[in-house]
């Protein structure tokens, strides 16, 4: 049996054929999934229209491009917040600053934002309230003349440092009220308006301690695992309206409370001794998979968490061997 030569121009000639093949063959199989599930039929130029959009999608400087979005940030007057701000910006989305205090930090993202020619706002909220962060959304609707079409709830706080049978009532429903039902006031309050806009990103931030637990953060630990059935029941119920709801989970990030931590070099060392990557992450480091997660890149990413933590999830769980670590 002779075997079969392929001139290169040929071989290249036949690959582009099938390439343009199993495209067509991939984008019938999409709209004829669609029709079945009664999700509207298409026309022959709906289709011919769907598959070019879906082909532009495919495109690096439109997957993350965000012009013409409107992003509402709680807690993004610093930190983790301000961080994804500016990198939401930089490529090409309005920003709005939501936070409970703060004024002063705001106006510099404000101003930061601005200067990479992208409008900018700062409207109080305390995301513990419905009613208050409701009306925040409102102010901000007003102040950028338009909705938020991206959300993303990084407004958190951590709670003390202490014995989980010494926790009290108050300072779990502190913890819960910010970290838990801030997260849905605010996811709540631009649904009506990512519903109006046909399309919706909602970024949750979660914790590795959400799923790893943390012995001496137990209301901590238990508020951020608690946002990844919240995220997953939204998404499940806002698929329909085209919204994505997905959860960032950070590991060891360096903020003002690690900092605290890392002053003492026994726990910078049994810290490091746990991310396999070998560093401290920063709050820059948030930004790649917010912008992921906020953009045409993850359109059919919805319920999903994704672990930004140096590969510290990875490793087997130790605090329990060396239950002096995380002691304030």
């Amino acid at each position: 049996m002779s075997a079969a030569v392929c001139r290169p121009s040929v071989c290249r000639a036949h690959a582009a054929r099938a390439g343009k093949r199993l495209v067509a063959a991939i984008g019938r199989r999409s709209i004829s999934t669609r029709a079945q599930t009664g999700s509207g039929g298409l026309t022959e130029e709906g289709r011919r229209a769907a598959t070019r959009d879906a082909a532009d999608r495919f495109r690096a400087d439109q997957l993350f491009d965000l012009s013409g979005s409107t992003a509402f940030i709680t807690g993004g007057a610093q930190g983790i917040g301000a961080a994804i701000a500016l990198g939401l910006a930089r490529h090409g989305a309005n920003i709005v600053i939501a936070d409970i205090a703060n004024e002063d930090k705001a106006a510099e993202v404000v101003q930061a934002v601005e200067a990479l020619g992208r409008r900018a706002a700062f409207v109080q909220c305390d995301v513990r309230r419905r009613s208050l962060t409701d009306a925040a959304v409102l102010e901000a609707v007003k102040k950028m003349g338009v909705g938020p079409d991206i959300l993303v709830a990084s407004a958190g706080v951590i709670g003390r440092l202490e014995r989980a049978e010494n926790v009290s009532h108050d300072g779990w429903t502190e913890v819960f009220s910010v970290n838990v039902e801030g997260s849905y006031n605010a996811a709540h309050a631009c649904y009506p308006h990512m519903v109006k806009a046909g399309r919706g990103k909602v970024v949750f931030i979660s914790s590795i301690a959400g799923i790893r637990g943390a012995g001496t953060q137990v209301a901590y630990a238990a508020s951020k695992g608690a946002l990844l059935p919240l995220a997953r029941s939204l998404a499940s119920a806002w698929g329909k309206d085209n919204i994505q709801v997905n959860t960032l989970l950070p590991g060891a990030i360096n903020t003002p409370f690690l900092n605290t931590m890392l002053a003492n070099p026994r726990k910078l060392e049994y810290i490091l001794g746990r991310i396999p990557l070998g560093r401290i992450g920063v709050a820059e480091d948030m930004v790649g998979p917010a912008l992921f997660l906020a953009s045409h890149a993850s359109d059919y990413v919805t319920g999903a968490e994704l672990l930004v933590d140096g590969g510290g999830a990875a490793l087997p769980m130790l605090a329990a061997q060396d239950p002096d670590a995380y002691k304030a």
